[in-house]
């Protein structure tokens, strides 16, 4: 038959709308977006629980923290972000 054989596993919204374009694009690449294994948080340096955004930073940056998602792809004992 030249017709594809399949059936839908999960209605993810409707067609040009935002949030199912993201959504798309996450389950075509194999992206699973789930908390931090508590393995992944004990790598973090002591200090995780410390450190926050100054005032400075929040007023004179862009918040980007609750509309993307930002991550970095550098190796292990990298120091600074341009060592990708």
């Amino acid at each position: 038959s030249t017709y594809p054989h399949g059936h839908c596993v999960e209605i993810l919204g409707p067609v040009g709308d935002l949030e199912t374009e993201i959504k798309c694009l996450l389950e075509e690449h194999n992206i699973r977006l789930k908390d931090f294994s508590a393995s992944a948080i004990a790598c973090l340096p002591p200090e995780r629980n410390q450190w926050h955004v100054s005032a400075r930073d929040v007023k004179e940056r862009r918040d980007l923290r609750y509309s993307h998602r930002i991550f970095s792809v550098d190796p292990p004992g990298c120091q600074d972000i341009d060592d990708t």
